[in-house]
């Protein structure tokens, strides 16, 4: 009876895994907070997966006086940025190595350093910069990227995905 138990709590433990990963994706459409960014994308095409625009974020590129830390970061190291709605957008307010606290209009993002894109800018990646789309429009988006935004949902545990790409309306 003992190995059997064992037997059946491993694909329990399993099975349970699986349900929670499915679970927290979902999740994040429930319990995350809708953010609107402004993209500069570029098409690459994945042979798999076929188009996908690739997403560089105003918020990737953030100027070095708002790290919070003595230090200089390392690279891939795992930085928060503390984000902010201005005009319509959510801009960068602060890049720390440790998490810190936040206001209500504020919203945190984890990402990892890079690199310094020269003497002022630091690079940082979300995880959030593949887009797929239908086959054959991948060219048009980057054609139009220049008038791109990505709205995204960002979950209170810190997992995000992106919700929709779209063209900004002209007034």
């Amino acid at each position: 009876m003992g190995k059997r138990a064992l037997f059946y709590g491993v694909i329990g433990l399993q099975v349970f895994f699986l349900l929670a990963m499915s679970v927290s994706y979902y999740a994040i459409d429930w319990f995350g907070q809708e953010i609107r960014l402004k993209t500069e994308p570029v098409d690459p095409r994945d042979i798999f997966y076929g188009d996908y625009v690739t997403l560089h974020y105003t918020i990737s590129t953030i100027p070095k006086e708002l790290w919070k830390d003595s230090e200089e970061p390392s690279y891939k190291e795992p930085v928060y940025v503390v984000i902010r709605e201005e005009g319509g957008y959510f801009e960068a307010v602060s890049v720390n190595r440790n998490r810190p606290e936040i206001n209500d209009n504020e919203v945190l993002m984890k990402g990892r350093y890079l690199y310094d894109l020269n003497e002022s800018e630091l690079f940082i990646e979300y995880g959030i910069e593949r887009y797929f789309v239908q086959e054959g429009t991948g060219m048009e988006l980057e054609e139009q990227a220049d008038r791109m935004e990505a709205y995204i949902k960002i979950a209170p545990w810190g997992q995000m995905k992106i919700t929709n790409v779209q063209l900004i309306e002209e007034n």
